[in-house]
């Protein structure tokens, strides 16, 4: 097993997460080994897997009898939640780290990359060191979430990944820029999300505008953003000074994420 780290969030109320490698691969070599003709399909060789776990303080209970209890009560929904906050977790770690580095953090994890799930307790250091006491394996891909991803599924056509990697489509600016303020949003990063929200919203008006003929819907989804345009560049321009952020500004943000979304998702699945 690797390294484990540790991250301690905000709010008063510690997250701690600790990640192992399971199965990792040796250091590198200093010389290569020179290449050699590839005969037929080898083996591969074993995969690293990353372990993470990650603890709520706030599921704490007075004896490991009513934490048994609680594991044997552990309904779908509540698991979906569970599995939500472990990786929102994980998302505010993985954003620390690139912030503390200085190498880029590109995505955001979904339950739809776990290999498997496991809800459990532990008392003493088994929680910091990721051992439990007891726990029960979930399935992470099914659950109350499940129709939703596939709706983000259907959103994101094979077809046109393939269309943009040859070349025969272009990647929008704002496909990649709403996304990204949509998961700064979600983690808490209401001030990233709003530094990057005005011009984000630009380029959705502008790439997305004539995507769709006579369609009444995207229409008034472009023109709702331009009628936010004004409050946003408002709200957003103490980004930065050292000024509390203010409230209102996450509901502004979510606002505009919520529509740019929709506009996106719509020219990708009524686009010819």
């Amino acid at each position: 097993m690797g390294d484990g780290r540790y991250l301690e969030d905000g709010d008063g109320e510690s997250r701690i997460t600790v990640i192992e490698i399971e199965g990792a691969l040796p250091p590198a070599r200093r010389r290569r080994r020179k290449p050699r003709p590839a005969g037929e399909r080898q083996a591969q060789g074993h995969v690293p897997v990353t372990v993470v776990t990650v603890v709520l303080p706030e599921l704490s209970f007075d004896t490991t009898e009513r934490a048994s209890e609680w594991l044997g009560t552990l309904s779908p929904d509540s698991v979906d939640d569970i599995l939500e906050e472990g990786l929102a977790a994980l998302d505010r770690l993985l954003a620390t780290a690139a912030a503390a580095t200085g190498r880029p953090w590109v995505r955001r994890y979904t339950v739809d990359d776990l290999l498997a799930s496991r809800i459990g307790y532990a008392t003493g250091t088994g929680a910091s060191e990721g051992i439990f006491s007891e726990a029960v394996e979930v399935d992470a891909r099914g659950g109350t979430a499940a129709p939703r991803r596939e709706r983000i599924s259907r959103s994101r056509p094979l077809r046109r990944i393939a269309a943009v990697l040859r070349g025969r489509e272009p990647l929008r600016t704002c496909e990649v820029l709403i996304p990204r303020v949509a998961s700064d949003l979600d983690a808490g990063r209401t001030e990233a999300a709003a530094a990057v929200i005005t011009p984000a919203v630009r380029l959705t008006i502008s790439e997305l505008d004539g995507a769709l003929e006579d369609d009444q819907g995207h229409d008034a989804d472009l023109d709702e953003l331009r009628n936010l345009l004004p409050g946003l560049e408002e709200a957003t321009g103490g980004i930065g000074t050292r000024e509390p952020v203010p409230g209102r500004l996450e509901l502004q943000v979510g606002e505009a994420v919520a529509i740019a979304e929709r506009a996106i998702r719509r020219v990708r699945l009524l686009d010819p």
